[in-house]
């Protein structure tokens, strides 16, 4: 076909524009997983999530590529009679035209890897170049061998291949056969959770926006706990409380960095799984990755945020991304976050095991910084062009909020605006999977269980703070909680103050099995708060901060003057993250609080300082802006006492392991903001 200046027809136009789409797609795809790969733990999915991940990648790239092959051949066969000298090279030209295609995506993924500072870096050239040498032979043989073997069979090839691709990724083979269906009267269990929701930007709760109108709807036929509290403003502690029913210090997983949940607990999946559950779980922030071993008991344990960084390796993807947003088509079309991974997985899992009685957890990123909503969950709330906080305050690095206090009215607005849009995209995802739920005819024998694994700082309040781990405040530590019956007999308001690790005690009693393991927990059942067979308080709860060091007096002063920024007060050795100092750093300065009721008294281990205590009444003083312990005094000194107590037993305890943190996953912390 390249030789001498024959006839150059549409039938070989069509045939080198698809066999340059095949081969430049294939080779892109190859690069796209081999970065993939090397980057985003490709090694620790199974089977099933292996071939999702390759379809992904395949369909977004062959898919983009299509475009620019139909483009190419377009424009080649209309000019092909003003370029007569070319007319028996034009096979070239295709090449040529891929090639230069392919040479601008390795280079810009060549970037990605980071190791070259530039593109003006001569190493960057040099193996940018020898990335085109390595397209070209492989554009230039593979082409070569389809004509040679192939070339009567070209549209037959393109036709079939077409058909493949067009089969949407997301419907992908899974790693298991559907199941027998066996059925008994004990519900499913689902608990769905959102990362970093504060209970007070929840719809169903109260608040003036209207956030989550999904949920609203489950919320309206459940109970909901308006008092409900973390025992930690960090992940992992605080999801690892959820499913062992044990606090932080019990359970042995005191933070994100290095720890991870020992098997000497004992987890609410593998007691279920125990009972005859099916068990599976999505989960889409990387502290929970199966590395930190929250997947004890779990059949299936699905990690969506793998395909969200997948999602910004794959040329095809960006590029339609970066279309959508030059054409102002984001009502159209939006780009996927974390939370439609976190939803295509569960659904995907739902599918193949509803037949079975099963327990399944979701839990989704957003709202987790950066404040980031797909733009027409921004529109909804009126967040328009550049703001203060995205450009000036990334999660990632909180000393800038403290180089601008304080923040203006207008900027903590946008805040506000920015995040309340990521909590109605996670809506939106949740309302996407219900919908699936619902059709599977799954709400008549499934409890739902709804909560968030902490709140979230939004700069209005104590200190300016934004983000969470540091402070356990109300915004810090008050989470969204309701549990739906099948038969809707408990609904309603409950006002009564519990903590998020009873949701592990009141499963087990609602299944009838609490007093086989009731003696190896801390948490208590709310089942007789919802029945209303207990009128009285439950017990009183704990928390604790989940940083390695606290605010002391000396960061808070330094913030309330406006002076030296907070964090350099710090020992430079107690900002370490090395596991050695960390585990004293943890018990040592970590702030705690017992919560009772109305009273809520909170202690602040000071650095080679007295110790510091505060009593607020949170129905008198919501905001906790008020001191009451002078003002109650014998309140102050039972709860001191209690909490005291409680401090007291906090040691360095078997149950806590600690993990080598790999390279790659200490940038993606960092990208997160859990390590400064």
């Amino acid at each position: 076909m390249d030789k001498g200046k024959g006839s150059f027809g549409l039938k070989d136009h069509l045939f080198c524009g698809s066999t340059f789409w095949l081969v430049s797609s294939l080779y892109i795809t190859i690069l796209t997983l081999t970065q993939f790969y090397l980057n985003v733990y490709f090694g620790g999915l199974n089977a099933g999530d292996r071939l999702l991940a390759i379809r992904m990648a395949a369909w977004y790239n062959f898919s983009f590529f299509l475009i620019i092959a139909l483009v190419v051949t377009l424009v080649f066969s209309l000019l092909y009679k003003s370029f007569k000298p070319l007319r028996g090279r034009f096979y070239r030209l295709y090449l040529l035209v891929f090639l230069f295609v392919c040479f601008l995506i390795q280079s810009n993924q060549l970037l990605k890897f980071r190791i070259f500072g530039s593109p003006k870096d001569p190493k960057f050239l040099a193996a940018a170049i020898i990335l085109l040498g390595i397209a070209y032979l492989f554009l230039l043989l593979s082409s070569k061998l389809i004509l040679k073997l192939f070339a009567s069979l070209g549209l037959i090839m393109l036709a079939v291949f077409l058909t493949v691709m067009i089969i949407p990724p997301l419907l992908g083979a899974g790693s298991s056969l559907e199941a027998v269906a066996h059925r008994s009267d004990r519900p499913n269990i689902l608990i769905l959770s959102i990362d970093t929701l504060r209970g007070d930007h929840c719809s169903f709760n109260g608040y003036f926006r209207k956030t989550t109108p999904n949920l609203d709807e489950v919320a309206r036929e459940a109970a909901v706990f308006s008092n409900a509290f973390s025992c930690s403003p960090i992940t992992l502690p605080s999801l690892g409380s959820i499913m062992t029913g044990k606090y932080p210090q019990n359970h042995g997983a005191r933070d994100n960095l290095n720890y991870l949940l020992s098997e000497k607990n004992l987890t609410l999946a593998e007691i279920l799984k125990e009972q005859g559950y099916s068990t599976a779980a999505v989960v889409a922030n990387r502290v929970i990755r199966s590395t930190r071993k929250l997947d004890q008991g779990f059949d299936y344990y699905g990690e969506s945020f793998v395909y969200d960084q997948l999602s910004y390796l794959i040329p095809g993807l960006l590029a339609y991304k970066f279309s959508v947003e030059k054409l102002r088509l984001e009502n159209l079309w939006h780009w996927k976050l974390g939370a439609g991974y976190c939803t295509d997985l569960a659904v995907r899992w739902l599918k193949k095991h509803h037949r079975e009685r099963f327990f399944l957890w979701i839990h989704y990123m957003d709202p987790h910084c950066p404040y980031n909503p797909p733009k027409v969950f921004a529109d909804e709330f009126k967040v328009t062009g550049k703001t203060w906080f995205t450009d000036n305050f990334t999660y990632a690095d909180f000393n800038l909020i403290y180089e601008n206090l304080p923040p203006k009215e207008e900027e903590i607005e946008w805040i506000h605006r920015l995040y309340d849009g990521e909590i109605l995209y996670a809506d939106y995802e949740i309302g996407q999977f219900l919908e699936t739920f619902e059709s599977l005819g799954l709400l008549e024998n499934t409890i739902i269980i709804f909560t968030a694994d902490h709140g979230e700082g939004l700069a209005d309040e104590h200190y300016w703070y934004g983000g969470h781990t540091h402070l356990i405040f109300s915004e810090d530590i008050n989470v969204p909680l309701f549990i739906r019956f099948p038969d809707q007999r408990f609904k309603g308001v409950v006002n009564t103050t519990l903590s998020n690790i009873d949701i592990f005690t009141t499963v087990l009693d609602i299944l009838g099995i609490l007093d086989e393991y009731a003696e190896r927990i801390d948490a208590v059942s709310f089942l007789p708060l919802i029945q209303r067979t207990e009128e009285k308080n439950p017990a009183a709860i704990f928390a604790e901060s989940g940083e390695r060091f606290a605010f002391d007096p000396r960061r808070i002063e330094a913030i309330k003057g406006g002076g030296e920024n907070p964090y350099k007060l710090i020992p430079g050795e107690k900002r370490s993250l090395t596991k050695e100092v960390g585990l004293e750093v943890l018990n040592e300065k970590k702030l705690r609080a017992v919560i009772d009721a109305d009273w809520k008294l909170m202690y602040t281990p000071a650095y080679q300082e007295a110790e510091h205590f505060e009593l607020y009444n949170l129905r008198e003083d919501p905001d906790e802006l008020v001191d009451f312990s002078a003002r109650y005094p014998r309140e102050f000194a039972r709860l001191k006492e209690l909490l005291l107590s409680w401090v007291s037993g906090d040691t360095v305890t078997a149950y806590a392991e600690s993990i080598e943190i790999s390279r790659g996953e200490i940038e993606a912390l960092k990208a997160l903001g859990y390590i400064q």
